[in-house]
């Protein structure tokens, strides 16, 4: 007899991607839903907000760019999740990461010298330091999370799993 939830699709709506069990990874990071949608509206919360202040603000054009942003992060993070049956837990969060680390300082620098006033003007100190200071959030997840990684492995492999 089969277990009718077990053959039900856990993954999405969309046809082809079924997920009965996603890929257990020998490493920290594991496919949770509470961690992934906690990176991904980490990541985007923040463009969406610009992104609603500057369309009640009528720049509507300046606002498309962090929205724009916020949406293909989510649509990444959506495919990810869909194929976590194929990828690793360790490989999408690399491969997510990334991509936030090439949209945050895209966002940031057409906020803060594309607008007028700067969209940022608001935001205390000098908006290159902003940019920088944004651009290094993701790259230095990517840094934490492949040495929480690599740390993980190497425990497990001389035998002190669980020390």
């Amino acid at each position: 007899m089969t277990d009718p939830v077990a053959d039900r699709d856990t993954n999405s709506s969309l046809k082809g991607f079924r997920c009965r069990k996603p890929l257990v990874s020998r490493g920290h990071l594991q496919w949770t839903m509470e961690g992934w949608v906690g990176s991904v509206l980490g990541a985007t919360v923040w463009m969406l907000l610009f992104a609603v202040t500057l369309a009640l603000d009528g720049r509507f054009g300046l606002a498309c760019v962090p929205a724009t942003a916020a949406v293909s992060i989510g649509t990444l993070s959506r495919i990810l999740w869909n194929r976590r049956c194929h990828v690793f837990p360790f490989t999408a969060y690399m491969i997510l990461l990334s991509w936030i680390a090439f949209m945050n300082p895209v966002v940031l620098a057409c906020l803060l010298f594309n607008s007028d006033p700067p969209a940022g003007s608001n935001l205390s100190g000098d908006p290159i330091r902003i940019v920088v200071v944004g651009s290094i959030v993701a790259p230095s997840l990517i840094l934490l999370f492949h040495y929480l990684e690599r740390r993980s492995l190497s425990h497990r492999s001389s035998g002190r799993e669980g020390h």
